[in-house]
């Protein structure tokens, strides 16, 4: 079965190549469905605020001399988007596009 599988596979991909102009990305792929081709999707982690929120503090306490730093905020920087509330799409690697062999 996984031999029949990967030999459709590659006449797929051998398909697509005589077809592939690559002057044209369209003929060789589509835009990518989960980030509409833009290539970065809203954070998943921080939901696209940028930080993430540990809640109310309490004055004198780690999380109080944070929330003071950060301009009111009681939370750190997103680690995933650095800030910025996108991270890369996971499904095309951030190129934005998906081979039309990989359908």
């Amino acid at each position: 079965e996984s031999i029949k599988k990967n030999l459709e596979l590659k006449w797929d991909i051998a398909q697509i190549n005589e077809d592939c102009d690559t002057a044209d990305r369209l003929s060789c792929s589509e835009p990518c469905e989960t980030c509409r081709g833009k290539g970065v999707v809203t954070c998943l982690f921080c939901k696209g605020d940028g930080y993430v929120d540990f809640g109310q503090q309490t004055r004198g306490t780690v999380g109080g001399t944070m929330e003071k730093k950060n301009g009111g905020h009681s939370g750190i920087e997103c680690p995933v988007c650095n800030e910025d509330g996108e991270q890369g799409c996971q499904k095309c690697n951030g190129s934005g596009w998906i081979a039309k062999w990989k359908k």
